[in-house]
């Protein structure tokens, strides 16, 4: 079967993939999802037009792990539009797996749009499309901004996760001085009393001084800025939580003092990598029940799921993912054990030990009871020939009342 592009003529061929087939035609790049990547997907058929390809990344199967080939498309390009929520890695592109055996196919498959790729003659136009993404995101950002100041949009929180426990110093309260106290004096809060706050982090538009600016807000008091530094490598995600009408907020420790009639103050924020601090997969849904991060606790035997797990590695960063948790029981000749097992998007990746499931298996019975679904932040890192997942999860003893009673209680 043949088919014209881009005044050449070219074969029109088709690969089948782990769950998914990959095909070429003659204007696109086709992902035809099994059933279980359709449900992951959101979309049974994915049509990519080639004039939106910025470029195919393909990565052979081995031994031990599968094969993948990730398209990316133009940072200006909503994947919405082809019908699948963003991929789980990067928000631009979508991958498919592929098995040893099926290499032939998919080597076959990949000369052939490499070849069409390094002629087609609009990737100068391609280029400067993904070039002038970040102006396109801030003059959305612009907008967004103004709609919500005229009360037309309504942001909802986001509380980015910090599984690290890492921190991050504000800079410029020396400029805050009326804020600090703000802070201090209407709440009754004494100087040199150091409180914890839920701080904003705003991408600012329009700041003369930095056009990278990050606000930092602690109840509608505005006590500095991130960092340069900070600063560019945040906001690309507080743009992007923006457009999708979330607000960021992080947990902050502020203290400070007037001594000698002067605010001084400082305000840390605990704040994770970038990479870690937001999901980069889709929210389970409800009914669910949303643990609150605390220890660190291992996840084991995820190696025996490279092929799920692998392609979500990013080397040298630790991925955040939503995970849910289910009670599995194991049986042995002679006898049998109840342990929580890991799931990411519907996909089992690992267990935990049975010493770290006991506690965490009177919660998932109480929420499987009330048919809800146990969720928990995880935490992924790795290369694609192996990985280590942990999660951030509290031991049951530590739950408050509070959260029993949101979450576990049959009005909730």
């Amino acid at each position: 079967m043949v088919a014209v592009a881009f005044g050449g003529i070219i074969e029109s061929m088709r690969a089948t993939g782990y769950g998914a087939d990959l095909e070429l035609t003659q204007d696109a790049l086709m992902i035809h999802a099994g059933k279980v990547a359709a449900t992951i997907q959101q979309a049974t058929t994915i049509t990519i037009p080639l004039t939106d390809v910025v470029r195919v990344e393909w990565k052979d199967a081995g031994m031990l792990v599968n094969g993948h080939a990730r398209v990316f498309v133009s940072d200006g390009v909503d994947l919405r539009s082809y019908g699948a929520r963003p991929n789980a890695i990067n928000p631009q592109s979508l991958v498919v797996h592929w098995r040893r055996k099926d290499r032939a196919s998919f080597e076959a498959l990949r000369a052939q749009v490499d070849s069409l790729l390094a002629a087609q003659p609009s990737r100068r136009e391609l280029t400067a499309r993904v070039a002038t993404g970040a102006a396109d995101q801030e003059d959305a950002l612009r907008d967004m901004v103004a709609k919500a100041k005229r009360r037309e949009v309504t942001l909802t929180v986001f509380e980015l996760w910090n599984g690290s426990g890492s921190s991050v110093e504000v800079v410029g309260e020396a400029y805050r001085r009326r804020e600090l106290a703000a802070l201090y004096r209407p709440g009754g809060r004494r100087p040199g009393e150091e409180f914890e706050a839920e701080a904003a982090l705003v991408a600012e538009v329009g700041n003369a001084h930095d056009a990278h600016a990050v606000r930092v807000d602690i109840e509608g008091h505005t006590v500095g800025y991130l960092a340069r530094e900070d600063a560019v490598r945040y906001r690309p995600l507080l743009v992007r939580l923006a457009l999708e009408g979330q607000c960021a907020v992080v947990k902050a420790r502020m203290w400070a003092t007037n001594d000698d009639g002067t605010w001084r103050g400082r305000v840390t924020l605990k704040l994770g990598e970038p990479d870690s601090i937001f999901p980069v997969n889709a929210h389970p849904g409800q009914p669910a029940a949303e643990l609150p991060e605390g220890r660190t606790i291992q996840v084991t035997g995820e190696h025996e799921y490279l092929d799920i797990l692998g392609p979500m590695v990013v080397a040298g960063h630790t991925m955040a993912l939503w995970c849910t948790l289910h009670a599995l029981t194991i049986k042995h000749p002679r006898s049998e054990k109840r342990v929580v097992e890991v799931r990411v998007d519907g996909q089992p990746v690992g267990i935990l030990t049975q010493a770290t499931s006991t506690g965490l298996l009177t919660v998932v019975d109480h929420a499987e009871a009330l048919g809800r679904t146990v969720i928990a932040h995880g935490f992924l890192s790795g290369n694609s020939l192996a990985v280590s997942m942990t999660l951030s999860v509290p031991r049951t003893v530590d739950l408050t009342e509070e959260w029993i009673s949101e979450h576990l209680s049959p009005t909730a």
